[in-house]
């Protein structure tokens, strides 16, 4: 298989275009559904050319997942300084930008997508979505508590295990409700309140 980084600057486009499509119609027509023909037809360009790059269904699945959350990562990256807020600033900032990416349709169309089916294959495409859009914020978290358990600000056993703790907490009830078609409240407001009492909690019990 190529790498997108083996592209021209007019390739990536076309690479990006495609990525594009194929997110579309996963989303619109779940895994199995998915036609590579769809995706073509979508952004154009050639089968062979989606087989050279990716391989197969599985590896565009895979590049989308990629794609999609090296997007939010940097985005998030961006807007947060590492070095210049206390924990509970910096947990109130990630969180804030967290809340706003699974408050997502989206989000909530690729949480369903995966729990239909993730399973399928020895659970290659759930653990492809827990590789991709699982880790990365809550690598971010970790190397911050980390920093903090360094310098004895913290006490806690497990900062991984805490990150994702943290994570879970704040987006199961703005999430997890919405993905099996329950209507709630994603307002700002709702989202700031739930953010500020999970920080003031957490933070009390680091």
């Amino acid at each position: 298989m190529e790498t997108s980084t083996s592209l021209t600057p007019k390739g990536m486009v076309r690479y990006k275009k495609l990525l594009e499509a194929a997110g579309e119609v996963f989303l619109e027509e779940g895994f199995e559904k998915a036609g590579m023909n769809q995706i073509i037809q979508r952004s154009g360009g050639s089968l062979s050319t989606v087989y050279k790059i990716f391989g197969n269904k599985e590896g565009l699945f895979a590049a989308v997942l990629e794609y999609k959350m090296a997007l939010i990562f940097e985005g998030i990256e961006q807007k947060i300084a590492l070095g210049e807020e206390d924990l509970s600033g910096f947990l109130m900032a990630v969180g804030s930008e967290f809340l706003d990416l699974v408050s997502t349709q989206d989000a909530v169309l690729f949480h369903r997508l995966i729990i239909s089916e993730g399973h399928r294959d020895n659970g290659k495409l759930g653990k492809l979505f827990l590789d991709h859009a699982g880790d990365k914020i809550a690598t971010l978290i970790t190397l911050r508590l980390d920093a903090a358990k360094a310098q004895g600000k913290i006490r806690v056993q497990d900062t991984n295990l805490a990150s994702h703790q943290f994570l879970h907490a704040l987006k199961d009830p703005f999430l997890f409700r919405r993905v099996l078609g329950v209507e709630i409240d994603i307002s700002p407001e709702a989202k700031a309140r739930a953010l500020t009492q999970l920080v003031g909690i957490f933070c009390k019990g680091l």
